[in-house]
């Protein structure tokens, strides 16, 4: 079995995540200095050391798999609807009542395909796309590593991509257009996948070529792993189709797999094994890992690292920009006291290439849109209401581009309605919710300093009532 699920973009899009040289989540081995216990008393491991006994090998294979379990959620919501092979289009931007995913991107429509490449490789046909928009097509394999993204930002063309395995090839996982290892006059690039599974999303107007279905992942529709024992089953079945991309970490990681039970494409839990401990050790160990300050992460990792906290399935920086405020990743949560409002302040415009736009987008707890009586869930450069202190437009036709300077969002709860001059930059929320602000094709102002957001300056006012 080949199991490829691919996904790309198109005008407005959404998903992002980087390149990662190993495959825990997307977090890249680094030198840790680790206490032998969580603070309340829990026994933690160090992922980067080999694990003594089942008991620990089963917390390191949980750590290990836990993207494969997004992964299953993810190729089973299209699978139970499709077929594979077959693109499963959104056709209604997300809503309260029908958000698709959660942290939906409201201004995104996803069209997301679950591939078998047991009998092929994959060509992928872009379209030609004239009319300026942003478009791009990342690739992931299940662990949530952006493999390959094709793309205006990264001035490719329309025409076919093959998508096809590295190691058939002997060639890095990854973006090629290197013409001496496929025929140039057939496509336009290669995207070679470190192993046989992997996932793609786009949006906007595409087309695959037809490839026969196949049995096999279709299977993938019935999976559910909420629980520890469903998640490493899931996992031993899809393990052997999704190597380390490290060749010298592929004999380690299957010993520790093997010794929790995990080979030949099932899972034989340990004699004895305490698996509800396993997992309160894999937690333990990953909270310790983020709140340890003693941990040292290379500078060129680090990025890669918190990324890997944040989400799955996430875009390049080069594609897109996740600014967070006093928070780890890329998710700023908040909790507002009764009668209390809070004020996101931009010194400016963001400053994004010509291609780009942003968003700022509220959620509930539930990580879900919040329903209000203006249907309005996020705001950005599309909201043409939206406007300066002075009452000027900040966009849209009735705005002036050439003018630029500070603005604020009220975030308040949707049921507290404010003055009128407030009501164009309120974005409803619930006292308790948090937010992500996107940056799509980010300029390098917004990276080298010149550009500061002072959406880092968040204020929490008293609630501005109606007058």
């Amino acid at each position: 079995m080949r199991l490829l699920t691919f996904c790309a973009c198109l005008a407005l899009l959404c998903t992002t995540t980087v390149n990662s040289e190993t495959h825990f989540g997307d977090v890249r081995r680094r030198s840790i200095k680790r206490l032998s216990n969580a603070s309340n008393g829990t026994p933690v491991i160090n992922v980067d050391q080999n694990p003594t006994g089942v008991l620990n090998a089963t917390a390191w294979s949980l750590i290990y798999t836990y993207p494969l379990a997004i992964f299953a959620s993810w190729a089973g919501g299209v699978l139970r609807n499709h077929t594979v092979n077959t693109i499963f289009h959104q056709t209604n931007l997300a809503s309260p009542g029908d958000p698709g995913v959660i942290k939906p991107n409201v201004d995104t429509l996803y069209s997301r395909v679950v591939l078998d490449l047991s009998k092929s490789d994959v060509v992928l046909t872009v379209p030609n796309i004239t009319d300026g928009r942003y478009w791009v097509y990342p690739v992931y394999d299940p662990f949530g590593n952006n493999q390959a993204e094709t793309g205006v930002v990264n001035g490719n063309k329309a025409g076919n991509y093959l998508i096809r395995r590295a190691d058939d090839v002997f060639v890095p996982p990854g973006y090629s257009n290197d013409t001496r290892t496929f025929n140039s006059s057939a496509y336009q690039g290669v995207v070679n996948l470190p192993g046989s599974c992997g996932t793609l999303t786009l949006t906007g107007q595409h087309q695959t070529c037809p490839i026969p279905p196949t049995t096999g992942p279709q299977q993938l529709s019935s999976w559910h792993t909420r629980r520890p024992s469903q998640q490493l089953q899931f996992a031993a079945r899809i393990i052997p189709y999704t190597q380390p991309q490290i060749y010298s970490e592929r004999y380690r990681v299957a010993s520790i797999l093997s010794s929790a039970g995990l080979y030949d494409g099932h899972y034989q839990p340990p004699a004895n094994l305490n698996l509800t401990l396993a997992a309160v050790i894999a937690n333990a160990s990953i909270t310790a890992d983020v709140e340890n300050p003693s941990i040292f992460v290379h500078r060129a990792m680090t990025g890669s690292f918190y990324v890997a906290l944040a989400g799955y399935q996430r875009q390049t920086v080069r594609q897109t920009l996740y600014p967070g405020y006093k928070s780890l990743g890329f998710t700023s949560q908040f909790q507002l006291e009764p009668n209390q409002s809070l004020l996101v302040t931009f010194s400016g415009k963001p400053k994004l290439q010509s291609s780009g736009f942003w968003s700022l987008t509220v959620y509930g707890a539930d990580q879900y849109l919040i329903a209000n009586e203006l249907n309005r869930f996020e705001v950005g450069d599309r909201t043409y209401n939206l406007t300066y202190p002075y009452g000027d437009n900040i966009y849209g036709p009735n705005a002036n581009s050439s003018r630029d300077g500070c603005f604020q969002i009220l975030v308040q709860p949707a049921n507290m309605r404010p003055p009128a001059n407030w009501t164009n930059n309120w974005l409803p929320t619930n006292k308790t919710f948090s937010w992500i602000t996107r940056w799509y094709v980010p300029d390098a102002a917004t990276t080298n300093g010149s550009y500061v957001s002072k959406g880092g300056e968040c204020d929490r006012h008293q609630g501005l009532g109606m007058k």
